[in-house]
């Protein structure tokens, strides 16, 4: 297991929970699209403090982060994970 800070598991949790609250659909992914403006700080957040080894446990343990971050214009950077 990858040791995260307190803030790091609260934040991932948050993004996580808000991805999967919709369906893994063409218009889920619309729906979580309209809303994520209000979790950028927190993706942020988390980006900016987590080494590639966190990262990769996240992305692994956390498929709602990892949906969300993909949407977000992240992905060439989740390819490197």
């Amino acid at each position: 297991m990858v040791d995260l800070t307190t803030e790091q598991q609260h934040l991932v949790k948050i993004l996580h929970d808000y991805a999967c609250q919709f369906p893994q659909t063409e218009n889920g992914d619309a729906q979580l699209l309209q809303g994520c403006y209000d979790y950028m700080d927190a993706f942020k957040r988390v980006m900016d403090s987590t080494s590639k080894v966190q990262m990769d446990y996240i992305c692994i343990q956390y498929p709602g982060y990892f949906r969300f971050a993909k949407w977000n214009g992240w992905r060439r950077v989740l390819l490197m994970v």
